[in-house]
């Protein structure tokens, strides 16, 4: 484990120690188990990185998930021309017992969920032990630190089987909560990129109010820097290149906030093959990654009514395409036969749209 992000439990007497055995633990998906720490635990080792990260341009990277543990990961591997890192990578979550695990794990040089991409594992190991220019934390003073705070997050609908637009449910409150710390930490001056899969308008009309307001409590007046950088993280053998080279489309909530994540995106995208594409506006970027993900589970699911009807009548479906993909152009990317639409992502997007549009 990285000097820094060492737990103290080692200096504690044995009584201190005895208590801190009975509380309750994290479980990884491996089963090791890790003991929630003590706030004055949380507080040591935030003393620790910032020791570390002293005069470093940071990055945090708020919420430990498939996508934020990766970002971090790719983030910190960044190099300048001289082969030195670019940043130095805070990871961010819960001391709760679906978080804490995250944090331990990556303390300890490896990815929190084991992935069929080697690379994530290398830059990983490499970062926290190697370089040392990655760490993770429950405590919210990463954010005093960061230059760049980008949130992963999840934004979950509550329901996905509903009739009409106003029933649809968000799970907000855990996605406000994350905001809210931020904005009770960030420099004035911090650039805060949103990641998750959001709602329609949600950099306008939630993110914004909130970091206004809680850094307003601060006395922080000046503008607060915004931009939406959505995602296409695909957990699988090219977990890495998803992130590091691959198309990424953004945009900023005015031209300072698109001018430094442009200059955030191509510290660690491979821009000279995967340009940047820059939106007007943050609702045009939102808007992007759910009309993405929708059209993707709309060929899905129509391929899919196609496929019960071939099967019912006897048809060999995939022979039936490979006679239409000859046509270059308009048919050639017809779906195969699948599963359906499953997954996290596809099957809430569409929602999010349509909540966004009628709040």
């Amino acid at each position: 484990m990285a000097p820094g992000c060492t737990p103290v439990r080692e200096s504690l007497d044995s009584e201190t120690k005895a208590g801190i055995a009975r509380q309750a633990v994290a479980i990884a998906p491996d089963g090791a188990e890790y003991p929630l720490p003590t706030q004055f635990e949380i507080e040591a080792q935030m003393a620790g990185i910032r020791a570390r990260a002293g005069g470093k341009r940071v990055v945090v990277v708020q919420g430990l998930g498939f996508v934020g543990a990766a970002v971090a990961a790719v983030v910190a591997d960044a190099s300048d021309s001289a082969g030195n890192p670019r940043w130095f990578v805070i990871g961010v979550d819960l001391p709760t017992p679906a978080g804490w695990w995250k944090i331990a794990k990556i303390n300890e040089g490896k990815p929190p969920v084991p992935a069929p991409d080697p690379q994530l594992e290398t830059l990983i190991s490499r970062a926290v032990l190697e370089r040392r220019n990655l760490c993770a934390t429950a405590s919210e003073e990463a954010y005093e630190l960061a230059e760049v705070i980008v949130v992963d997050v999840q934004l979950d609908v509550l329901n996905r089987f509903v009739d009409s637009p106003d029933q649809i449910e968000l799970g907000l409150i855990g996605f406000e909560n994350a905001i809210r710390a931020i904005g009770r930490r960030m420099r004035p001056d911090a650039l805060v990129v949103i990641e998750t899969t959001v709602p329609v308008g949600a950099c306008e009309k939630i993110v914004l109010p909130i970091l206004q307001s809680e850094r307003l409590k601060r006395g922080i007046t000046a503008p607060v820097r915004l931009a939406h950088a959505y995602e296409r993280v695909m957990p699988g053998p090219n977990y890495v290149n998803s992130i590091r080279k691959f198309w990424r489309t953004f945009a900023g909530l005015d031209h300072e906030s698109a001018a430094a994540a442009r200059e955030f995106l191509a510290s660690f995208v491979d821009t000279v093959n995967y340009p940047l594409w820059e939106l007007s506006d943050t609702v045009s970027s939102e808007l992007a990654k759910l009309l993405e993900n929708s059209y993707r589970a709309a060929n899905i699911a129509f391929i899919h009514e196609w496929t019960l009807l071939a099967e019912r009548i006897g048809v060999n479906l995939f022979e039936v395409i490979e006679s239409i993909r000859v046509r270059k152009g308009t048919h050639d990317n017809i779906r195969y036969p699948g599963f359906g639409v499953g997954g996290y992502c596809l099957t809430k997007d569409s929602l999010l749209a349509q909540w966004g549009a009628n709040s």
